[in-house]
């Protein structure tokens, strides 16, 4: 009896879009139903993705799409513009998109 099998690169990267949140390999193991050599080979997938640059590495083991964010984060007040409105980045921000540092 063979278990689940791993999802496709195309079915892996879908469902962490949608899912809208940074999730860890635990996680997706979870969602996909994966035991034993199955949970391997969704590691080496994910390391895969990740030197590719599809994901990206959040707060500890967290990955998810890049240039998203957790639906709660901690931010760094980076400038307060002349009408008193904040600029902020969510802190230990590596620039990218979007990011107030990637602005000058």
């Amino acid at each position: 009896m063979t278990g689940t099998p791993v999802p496709t690169r195309d079915e892996l990267l879908a469902f962490i879009r949608e899912s809208g949140r940074h999730m860890d390999k635990r996680d997706l193991a979870r969602a996909f139903k994966l035991k034993g050599q199955a949970r391997i080979d969704l590691k080496a997938l994910l390391r895969e993705l990740e030197d590719e640059g599809l994901l990206e590495r959040g707060r500890g083991k967290k990955m998810g799409a890049p240039g998203t964010l957790p639906s709660v984060t901690v931010v760094d007040v980076v400038r307060v513009t002349g009408d008193g409105d904040l600029l902020a980045q969510p802190a230990g921000w590596r620039g990218g998109r979007g990011g107030a540092s990637s602005r000058r």
